[in-house]
């Protein structure tokens, strides 16, 4: 977990002031490993959004963001009510 927190703290450093999306798609996947899902969405919103990105880094995050998106409605999906005993 220090290792998150470090990372963490070194790339909301370099994405200050900074229009990378490479750095905003690195800081979503320490956030999304972290468990702060709504974070990460956003900053996958924003790294594709932004330019300077190859087809291959928008690929992954796209599917990141995907995947991410998915779990997120599983997650938020309520669970069946249980059948009333006879």
């Amino acid at each position: 977990m220090k290792r998150l927190d470090e990372a963490e703290t070194v790339l909301r450093a370099a994405a200050e002031g900074s229009s990378s999306a490479t750095i905003k798609g690195h800081l979503a996947d320490v956030l999304r490993e972290r468990g702060r899902a709504q974070e990460a969405l956003a900053l996958y919103e924003q790294a594709l959004a932004g330019s300077g990105l190859d087809d291959r880094e928008r690929k992954d995050i796209e599917k990141k963001r995907e995947a991410l998106q998915t779990a997120n409605a599983a997650s938020a999906s309520p669970a069946p009510a249980a059948s009333p005993r006879p």
